[in-house]
């Protein structure tokens, strides 16, 4: 907007005003009375480029400008007894500043003065940009979640491929108790159980659980269709081993085919070894001639007519393998299982001859097989 006579351009932001200019300055009251309130100082902002603005301070209750046409003088307005922007810092006194630009103290644009619904439309755009974010940020959490459950899921049904491929496979060697052994092998010779008894000491219509029974039998730990196979690789026994009075035990005949089964296992508490039944349907169930339920035999203790005792380290397996099916089948939960595979370890440390196992490696590498699947 072009200016005639000696006339400047005065703005407060919203409106501007044509304010009269003697002697070049321009009364303070002047200004306060066209726009109606405390002003002080000014700004002399150049239309024509971007340089800064210059700052202006009150000398004499007088501003000295230049009538310029490309000139426009701002005001800088007081609210609360404080201006609103930064005190300006001059570096010459007031009494020493004159009209020529070069000689005034720059300024910044004071904040009160930016345009309010600039600031409104930045605000709005910025919490949609922020929106956008968010839902873009949410869906990429979701198909990563989703991800990650699928290949967790296909993991899982590997895992129980393999395991169903190498199972028969080693079967014999690690878990002689499998079925899949179990159907490979042969009936073999058993001891006659009168040498059982007279090894433990023990009548020969008693079980070492119920006590008097009409239907003991003889309870292979390792069982007889193996021919002693792994004996000697996994505990450091001969296959004689098989037919060793430490590989009986004296049970009744329902007691024998849980153990067999691997319902029901050995462990050791308290330096006794004790009945552990870990079926819980199998627990509602008679043991066969006798007034016993399974429930009541377990945690009895096996009773001995002497010190003598079976395997440990081989006990230590069975306990282990049966822990290890019942958790798979979901019989028990994991700390359950723990305290099992802790059992069976504890056996292990008991038996003088335990070192000798190298079931302790074996044992090892099942426990990192289980947590895998554990946590697939």
């Amino acid at each position: 907007m072009s200016v005639k006579g000696l006339f400047i351009l005065v703005t407060d932001g919203v409106k501007e005003e044509k304010v009269a200019v003697h002697n070049n300055s321009v009364s303070n009251s002047l200004l306060c009375g066209i726009f109606k309130t405390n002003i002080v100082g000014l700004q002399c902002i150049d239309t024509r480029s971007n340089a800064e603005s210059i700052f202006i301070g009150c000398v004499a209750c007088q501003y000295a400008v230049t009538v310029e046409e490309h000139l426009i003088y701002r005001i800088i307005i007081e609210y609360k007894e404080k201006t609103s922007n930064v005190e300006p810092k001059l570096t010459e006194s007031n009494d020493q500043v004159s009209s020529v630009p070069s000689t005034r103290e720059k300024s910044l644009t004071p904040t009160n003065d930016i345009n309010r619904a600039e600031f409104n439309q930045l605000v709005s755009t910025f919490d949609e940009k922020l929106k956008n974010l968010s839902t873009n940020f949410d869906n990429q959490l979701k198909d990563l979640t989703t991800n990650i459950d699928t290949k967790f899921n296909n993991l899982s049904n590997e895992l129980n491929l393999l395991f169903e491929l190498v199972q028969p496979t080693i079967g014999r060697a690690i878990d002689p108790c499998d079925v899949t052994a179990r159907s490979q092998g042969s009936s073999g010779n058993s001891l006659p159980k009168q040498v059982i008894n007279k090894f433990y000491n023990i009548n020969e219509n008693e079980c070492m659980i119920c006590g008097s029974c009409n239907d003991v039998v003889n309870a292979h730990i390792w069982p007889k269709h193996t021919h002693g196979e792994h004996l000697l690789s996994m505990f450091n026994l001969s296959n004689d081993g098989l037919n060793d009075p430490r590989n009986y035990l004296r049970l009744a005949k329902s007691l024998e085919l849980a153990f067999d089964n691997k319902s029901l296992t050995i462990i050791i508490q308290n330096g006794q070894l004790v009945l552990y039944v870990l079926d819980d349907m199998l627990k509602k169930q008679r043991v066969s001639n006798t007034r016993y339920t399974f429930k009541d035999c377990h945690l009895w203790p096996l009773n001995f007519g002497n010190d003598n005792r079976p395997f440990f380290r081989i006990l230590a397996a069975h306990c282990r393998n049966s822990f290890i099916d019942a958790f798979r089948l979901q019989k028990i939960n994991y700390e359950t299982y723990k305290w099992g595979y802790n059992s069976s370890i504890i056996m292990l440390n008991t038996s003088p001859d335990g070192n000798k196992a190298k079931i302790f490696d074996w044992l090892e590498r099942n426990e990192k097989i289980i947590k895998k699947k554990e946590k697939s």
